[in-house]
């Protein structure tokens, strides 16, 4: 999510006597509503009595659970106490997870005691050593009478007295009642989940500064923290993951505001700067977008870096460990704001085509659903070193405020399509006609999700042959404070709308959305189901199976400002995005929020899929737990061990490079394929094999990835695909849909390395579906 200030257009029909009446109405009553600030019964309620009561209810967790004025004479407490119930969930040695949830509908409250929950939980904390992480979430608010109901989360994150990882929590729905004194008590409350996970040691291990990719980020403006309005500021950088000297190691490339950084993997967990001997070093300008692929078919990796300030950059490997920049040369030196670019072979004619994404200066209204930045761009590859605009023709020139992308064959007719990810409302679904053109088809497929879109990534995370994927929007868990009635809508045509106006705002904050593939080209959402929607201000998401159960986990970098000082200000922004936005327009008024944060040191989000159907958040006993603001997030294999890494680049800050130590010694098959663009076919592939479906079975699960460039956010991942086989040597079958059309099937393939290179002959028909 950007600035607020971006002009928002709606249609809609009306008759000339509506039409009307509705300017009369505005003229009227727009500047009686324009500088009104409306007090907010609700959010008074949770800032000045509940949110208090869940801070001393968390320090009392803290210090033992000593307290007994936090509950009620008559307290009453529902189903089983925290800790109790719980179910092993399969998982690889050393980690452990016991989960519990209530089933449907709402547990009837039945006869309690604070003592026994003041036991429970204090039998709870005893089990930590040191605490971590200490958080409550308000996921829920509502006024009954003199009453008040919550929904709310509890989580502790720790280490045991043997130095193991720990994390216990839930969600708890609870009854809180003034008592004598005034102050809030707990009336009633009946759990509706509980996790309890441990592991040994942890799965991941932060090397960054030993690796030697700690340069810190700096911005072209330096004001840019402070003044978010100024657009695209607060977005970089990505990275992009490519092995451009051919030593079969995965280097590193990291766009920047004063200079980009390119690390050449040393292959033994050390990275060398070798920016300005490759002539990679950029120009003065806010770098942000990186991306890494053969437009040539040489088999070199290139790279183009988007600017927001300056045109872009297309650098062409020569092979000898320098580029040469040829963006003006070859025609793709946007000049406009540009974020994410993705390669696709649209056409199928074994080159790779290149599409980019535009974001936009600031303009005028309320974020609601942002359709007028500039248009984005689709460069067909002319085959000859030069690209030519086709996006009239295509039909690809969205103008929604792009941020995030990925191409992958969506709908399974053998033809590539996108899906882009748009700051400030409804995403677009591109899908290929086939015959040169694309139709945006978002609301026909089930995913037009309006919301502050950051990150896009694809896997199959059910394992049923079809592809998914995750896009990471802006998460706002205390959105329930925009259904209050007399919450402040900006000019009086919104206070018309509020209905409407409402919803759509409840639609933007829910959350990062999971999108699970179904027959005929639609998707269903199961973000709630599978409890992945919590990311706060994600940028960054990848998938990736981290512990090699052979089922994909996902993991998104988040945050946006840290100040000083531990005050948060996120419901001062919603008020700004509500009723000062005329004032940004103006240049009267900033987000310059001083020493406070604005979702400042927020925990990272990973969840490990537990069954193809849920996953649980354990980046405390992964290792994966961090505070700092982070954006671009990529998978690669650093240290050439088979098992996937992760890279994250840091806002005004360094990244950060986590090695996968695989403590369980699972092992893994990793897949790298070259496609054979000189083919004699109707169809070709083009070097990289972009599109290409790889499917591993193995042991009873199966899992399906696809060949891409450009995903995550402003990011280009390895064109290695990794796949975990658990204790099996052995993957029973392995099934390539190459973009071409040819398929190739492999059995009883050991585990390692992969290499397969497109089979020469005519193509044999293929349909992932």
């Amino acid at each position: 999510m950007a600035a607020p200030g971006s002009h928002y257009i709606f249609r809609v029909r009306t008759s000339p006597r509506r039409a009307a009446a509705l300017l009369v109405l505005t003229i009227v009553f727009s500047a009686r509503c324009a500088s009104r600030k409306l007090p907010l019964p609700t959010l008074e309620d949770y800032s000045d009595q509940v949110s208090i009561f869940a801070e001393r209810f968390l320090e009392d967790w803290k210090s033992g659970a000593r307290d007994p004025s936090l509950y009620g004479d008559d307290f009453r407490w529902g189903g089983p106490l925290p800790g109790d119930a719980l179910a092993d969930v399969p998982s690889r040695p050393p980690l452990r997870i016991r989960t519990y949830r209530a089933g449907p509908g709402r547990p009837s409250s039945g006869a309690g005691s604070a003592t026994k929950v003041r036991a429970r939980l204090a039998e709870i904390r005893a089990r930590f050593a040191t605490l971590g992480r200490c958080e409550n979430v308000l996921f829920d608010f509502r006024r009954r009478g003199k009453s008040r109901e919550v929904v709310f989360g509890l989580l502790l994150t720790g280490r045991d007295r043997a130095a193991g990882l720990l994390q216990e929590g839930g969600k708890v729905r609870a009854i809180l009642r003034p008592g004598p004194d005034g102050s809030w008590r707990l009336q009633s409350a009946i759990l509706l989940e509980w996790m309890s996970a441990s592991a040994a040691e942890p799965l991941f291990e932060e090397t960054a500064e030993r690796a030697g990719v700690a340069a810190v980020h700096r911005a072209f403006l330096p004001n840019a923290p402070k003044n978010i309005p100024i657009p695209g500021e607060h977005m970089p950088p990505g990275a992009a993951v490519l092995d451009f000297d051919g030593d079969g190691r995965e280097d590193l490339f990291v766009p920047g505001g004063h200079g980009n950084h390119l690390y050449r993997n040393l292959g033994d967990g050390r990275f060398e700067d070798v920016t300005k001997r490759a002539g990679v070093a950029g120009q003065e300008g806010e770098g942000i977008g990186a991306l890494a692929f053969d437009y040539d078919n040489d088999g070199r990796p290139d790279l183009y870096v988007t600017y927001l300030f300056r045109p872009n950059l297309l650098y062409r490997n020569r092979g000898d460990g320098t580029f040469e920049e040829v963006g003006t040369r070859s025609g793709v030196a946007l000049n406009d704001y540009s974020t994410s670019a993705a390669a696709i072979d649209y056409d199928r004619d074994g080159n790779a085509d290149l599409y980019v994404l535009v974001y936009g200066p600031p303009g005028k209204g309320p974020n609601i659903a942002a359709n007028n930045a500039p248009p984005n761009h689709l460069f067909h590859n002319n085959g000859d070193g030069t690209f030519a605009d086709v996006s009239n023709e295509t039909r690809t020139a969205d103008t929604r405020w792009g941020l995030a992308l990925q191409s992958a064959d969506f709908d399974g007719d053998g033809w590539p399509d996108l899906y882009v990810a748009n700051d400030f409302g409804r995403h677009t679904y591109l899908r290929n006609n086939g015959d040169g053109t694309f139709t945006d088809v978002a609301g026909r497929a089930k995913v037009a999700d309006p919301a502050f879109g950051m990150g896009v990534t694809v896997d199959d995370y059910d394992g049923d042959g079809r592809l998914d994927f995750y896009v990471s929007n802006y998460s706002f868990p205390l959105n329930w404070f925009l259904r209050d009635r007399r919450y402040p809508m900006p000019e009086f045509p919104y206070w018309l709308g509020r209905p409407f106006v409402w919803r759509r705002l409840k639609a933007m904050t829910r959350g990062s959305s999971l999108f699970r593939g179904e027959k005929g080209g639609r998707f269903e959402r199961t973000s709630d189901a599978a409890d992945v929607w919590d990311t706060s201000w994600s940028w960054g998401a990848v998938f990736i199976d981290a512990d090699l159960d052979g089922r994909p986990d996902l993991f998104v970098v988040n945050g946006m400002v840290t100040g000083n000082k531990a005050t948060e200000r996120e419901i001062d922004f919603w008020n700004l995005m509500s009723y000062d936005y005329r004032k940004f327009e103006k240049g009267t008024s900033t987000t310059d929020f001083g020493e406070d944060s604005l979702w400042g040191r927020p925990p990272k989000r990973f969840y490990r899929n537990l069954d193809g159907r849920r996953f649980a958040e354990l980046a405390a006993v992964v290792g994966l737990e961090s505070e700092a603001n982070q954006r671009g997030l990529v998978v690669l294999d650093a240290n050439g061990d088979g098992a996937p890494d992760l890279f994250a680049t840091g806002f005004l800050s360094r990244p950060s490079l986590w090695i996968n130590r695989n403590p369980s010694r699972a092992r893994s098959l990793a897949v790298e394929l070259e496609g054979l663009p000189s083919a004699k076919t109707r169809y070709r592939s083009t070097r990289d094999a972009l599109g290409a479906v790889v499917t591993v079975e193995a042991g009873g699960l199966q899992r399906s990835q696809v060949v891409s460039a450009g995903y995550s956010f402003l990011s280009s991942g390895s064109k290695r695909l990794f796949f975990g086989l658990g204790d099996r040597p052995r993957a029973d079958r392995v099934t390539v849909r190459w973009p071409s059309g040819k398929v190739s099937e492999m059995r009883d393939v050991a585990a390692g390395k992969l290499d397969l290179r497109e089979p020469v002959g005519e193509e044999a028909p293929a349909r992932m579906r």
